[in-house]
């Protein structure tokens, strides 16, 4: 509402200024006028406020409410800038022309330069509104009471005619609706937050609070209007100066105490309202720590008589009263009987003291939930009634003791006073609601335990598991197979432990909660399974099947059911799953394998050419580029021999080089992120016969792995890389150590598993370790994950070390050329057919080029028969096998010197065809050596 004020205020001046209405633009003749600049800053600043403070939360408004905020600040600011150099940028009189500045100013249309300066600090304090520090609001908060209290000075000099507290020199006046105004303003953004800094004091609805909403308006009005009539008086001649002043001490005096006696009022009656408050707050905490010990007991499966003991004891001395006794009723017999009596000196706590039911009033009132009140006095004469009255019992009330609808008992208590006040009634009924639970329970467990001798024979004898619970999660009967499926020694400590079966028995409670959500919906609950969680915190599969048993009234009685392991049925369907995603990761290999090899055959082939061309500065270019398209290929056949399960291509590999080489991979990145990587390599280690390229795939998934869990820890980042030598030099190894927060160990008994991954969704596939313990396993040796002792993960990976295999006498002569054959080369990729072509004329052979086998077919029917065929296997209207049946079929001696070309070797159709005609294969990328050993092989 304050804004708003502001804001019309705006409103009415710049309507004043359009229509020339003297009274709307200065109030009275001859004071300041508010300029059409002030006018419109106000506009802007009530608008910011409202925006902010009204539920637009939307960001337009907030933009807008930033924007205005930033405007008014931006039109004060060129106003003081103004008045420093004493230019005039044109924003003065941008709207409106000011004819009548009159002696306020020297600058028409210009807001005074104490305006503009509040319009600064106003326009700082809304920007600062915006903020979500708390330091921010506090510091609004704080310009805002700036604003308001020098806006007074201008007021006051208005009140007790000072101009000199509303002008500045020859630069302007303040007007006074300018001054009300902003005190406004600077009131409104005080009560923006009134939930920070000092305005949670003023608004608080502590005693603190109210003394502040009582004191501050009132030292600040008090003195402006006693002085004001002090003022007023001695101008009017009614007394001099002392006196005025002595008047007005005296009235500030009466003020004050008057406002100091309705405080100490006001805290009074607080203070009374807190005691009782305290009071009220004991005896509820009381009642519930009665209410809180008698659910304990029932949980504990305590004997009503003891739960009611307890209790009785608390509730006597709450209430007050001599005696509180538990009765409970014979409704067939019209007989009522103590549970437990509890005195002043000694309490009753076996049953057997019986009465007539009549003397605790009518029994149907009773039954409905009525408590009644008994004149001992008024009944009739009798031995027990006689008996009360020496106890010096004259009146006692009963309240019923309902559970499940059936009235079991009454809870009575009473004394000599006729009056029981209502909250020590509503205390007796809520015991007596706990009591008549616990009763209940009794009762349940005395039906359970009758069932459970019944059907002891069949529960002792099963198979599977049978057990029966209830709904707050224990279990009332367990047999010996359930038992021996959570790994208990017997049922009796099954039940004794197992008091929570959702966090004990569950590998994820939630389970038990959707199981029991689920009979809330149905009776019957079939083959339900979930994982669960046994005694030594294992966890293993189950299926149950459960139903809710329910009493007459439709009350839950128990659950019970029947369960079975089926860990090993759901490991094979597991097995089953980890094949079918097995399979359709080598299909997916074999697709991407064969659109790779067929470029990286092109980039092999053409390196080898710029190699053996011998061109100045193309050898050396081509030697990396054959290197990157080695590895490369390397990679895809890594991945194929994943797939296939593939033995890799083994050579003389230094551990100590491989580790080297794969840290410079990762090093930049490690020294962006701040870890701190230390090498601890061994000397002297003995080579291994392995692929260097799969152990550096190792390795460097390993790092990146550490660095990845190191990317949640905020400092102390450290990755450790040791290699050692193992007994005798027949293994050595390497480890990965990280600072990180560790494995877990259920996650680490899975960590290995194939798609089996802890990164979120789009992070990881799962499939790194599963990679690493292929490669590990491939080279004969093992890959192991522990915890650091100080914190982090360790994976250690240990390697046999193998002789080389004795490298053939033949090798160099196979890698030479055989000079002077005609070779036809069949390839629907030109590129590809382009290049082998290329390598076969450098080793001085003439090619032919067949897009496909059926132009293949029909060149051979012509004249120059070629001496070798290479032929690839997949290609358009006739293919590689197609060629060959063909020519089979035919008898062609070219069946014999027929060379297949693949990129798609995992196929197990391709396989299963190259495996029957006994055909040699090349397979892309190929290099020229490996072209060159496939001729010789053809050739025998």
């Amino acid at each position: 509402m304050l804004a708003l004020a502001v804001g019309l205020t705006g409103v009415l001046v710049l309507v004043g200024w359009a229509s020339d209405i003297t009274s709307l633009k200065s109030v009275l003749p001859g004071l300041a006028t508010m300029k059409p600049n002030t006018a419109a800053a106000f506009l802007l600043a009530s608008l910011s406020v409202v925006l902010q403070d009204h539920g637009f939360s939307g960001r337009p408004s907030r933009g807008v409410a930033r924007a205005s905020a930033v405007v008014v600040g931006l039109m004060a600011g060129l106003t003081l800038f103004e008045y420093l150099v004493g230019w005039s940028i044109g924003i003065d009189e941008i709207s409106f022309h000011d004819s009548g500045s009159g002696p306020h100013s020297v600058y028409p249309g210009r807001m005074s330069p104490a305006t503009a300066l509040s319009f600064v600090v106003a326009s700082l304090a809304l920007l600062l509104q915006m903020s979500v520090m708390p330091r921010c609001l506090v510091a609004a908060q704080v310009l805002a009471l700036m604003i308001g209290l020098t806006s007074l000075l201008p007021l006051l000099g208005y009140l007790y005619g000072v101009p000199e507290m509303y002008g500045v020199f020859l630069y302007g006046s303040v007007a006074l609706h300018t001054a009300a105004a902003l005190v406004l303003l600077g009131i409104a953004i005080l009560l923006m937050r009134p939930d920070v800094g000092p305005m949670r004091i003023v608004m608080a609805r502590s005693a603190g609070g109210q003394v502040a909403r009582r004191l501050v308006p009132a030292g600040v009005l008090t003195p402006l209007i006693l002085g004001w009539l002090r003022w007023k008086g001695e101008e009017a001649g009614f007394y001099g100066t002392s006196f005025g002043l002595a008047l007005m001490v005296f009235s500030c005096t009466v003020v004050l105490v008057v406002l100091v006696w309705t405080t100490a009022a006001l805290l009074h009656g607080s203070d009374i309202r807190r005691q009782g408050a305290t009071a009220s707050l004991a005896t509820a905490t009381e009642r519930l720590r009665i209410l809180h010990e008698i659910d304990r007991a029932i949980i504990a499966a305590k004997a009503p008589a003891a739960i009611a003991e307890g209790a009785l004891l608390a509730l006597r001395d709450l209430l007050g009263v001599p005696r509180v006794i538990v009765n409970l009723f014979d409704l067939e017999a019209g007989e009522a009987e103590w549970l437990v009596a509890v005195g002043r000196r000694r309490s009753y706590l076996e049953p057997g003291f019986r009465y007539p039911l009549s003397l605790l009033g009518e029994v149907a009132a009773l039954r409905r939930g009525e408590a009644q009140v008994i004149d001992v006095v008024a009944q009739p004469s009798s031995r027990h009634v006689d008996a009360l009255l020496q106890s010096g019992v004259r009146w006692f009330m009963v309240v019923p003791m309902i559970a499940d609808g059936e009235l079991l008992g009454g809870l009575s208590f009473g004394g000599e006073p006729a009056e029981f006040p209502p909250e020590h009634v509503v205390i007796a009924k809520e015991v007596a609601i706990q009591l008549a639970i616990a009763i209940a329970q009794a009762r349940l467990r005395e039906r359970v335990t009758a069932a459970e001798q019944q059907y002891r024979g069949i529960f002792e004898n099963a198979v599977e598991g049978i057990f029966r619970t209830t709904r707050d999660g224990r279990f009332l009967l367990v047999n010996p197979a359930m038992a021996r499926i959570y790994g208990y020694a017997s049922p009796e400590e099954m039940r004794t432990l197992v008091t929570n079966i959702p966090e004990q028995t569950y590998a994820n409670p939630e389970d038990r909660h959707e199981l029991l959500r689920l009979l809330d919906r149905q009776p019957v609950v079939s083959r339900f399974e979930s994982r669960a969680r046994r005694k030594d915190g294992s966890e293993i599969w189950v299926s149950q099947s459960l139903r809710a048993i329910r009493d007459e009234a439709g009350g839950l009685l128990h659950y019970e059911g029947n369960l079975e392991e089926i860990t090993e049925r759901k490991r094979a369907e597991e097995g089953l799953r980890q094949s079918e995603k097995l399979a359709a990761l080598s299909s997916l290999v074999a697709g991407v394998a064969h659109e790779l090899n067929n470029p990286l055959a092109v980039i092999l082939g053409h390196s080898t050419l710029l190699i053996q061309s011998h061109a100045p500065g193309l050898e050396e270019r081509g030697k990396k580029i054959l290197n990157a398209a080695e590895r490369c290929a390397r990679l895809v056949k890594n991945f194929l021999a994943l797939a296939r399960q593939h033995p890799p291509e083994r050579q003389q590999v230094s551990l100590n080089e491989v580790v080297r080489e794969t840290v410079e991979l990762v090093t930049y990145g490690l020294r962006v992120d701040g870890v701190v990587l230390a090498l601890n390599l061994a000397s002297e280690l003995p080579p291994l016969w392995a692929d260097p390229h799969q152990l550096q795939q190792v390795v460097l998934n390993l790092l990146t792995n550490a660095h990845h869990a190191l990317r949640a820890k905020p400092s102390e980042r450290h990755i450790t890389v040791r290699t050692w030598s193992g007994p005798g030099g027949r293994t050595i190894g390497f480890s990965v150590a990280d600072s990180g927060h560790g494995i877990p160990s259920v996650v680490r008994n899975r960590l290995f598993e194939p798609f089996f991954t802890t990164k979120p969704v789009g992070q990881g596939t799962g499939l790194g370790l599963s990679l690493c313990r292929g490669i590990v396993e491939s080279h004969g040796g093992v890959i192991a994950v522990d915890n650091v002792p100080k914190g982090g993960a360790l994976f250690t990976v240990e390697l046999p070390v193998v002789e080389a295999p004795a490298v053939s006498t033949t090798a160099a002569a196979e890698d030479r050329p055989i000079p002077g054959l005609r070779i036809l080369v069949v390839d629907d990729e030109e590129e590809v057919a382009g290049i082998l072509a290329e390598i076969l004329a450098t080793d001085g052979h003439r090619t032919d080029v067949a897009a496909n086998g059926a132009i293949a077919l029909r060149r051979l029917g012509g004249e120059g028969s070629p001496d070798v065929i290479f032929s690839d296997v997949r290609m358009p209207e006739l293919d590689g096998p197609g060629l060959y049946q063909a020519l089979k079929a035919t008898n062609h001696p070219l069946c014999d010197r027929f060379v297949f070309i693949t990129g798609d070797v995992i196929s197990a159709e391709t396989r299963e065809f190259l495996e029957r005609t006994q055909r040699p294969a090349l397979a892309k990328p190929f290099m020229a050596a490996e072209v060159r050993h496939a001729l010789r092989r053809v050739l025998g």
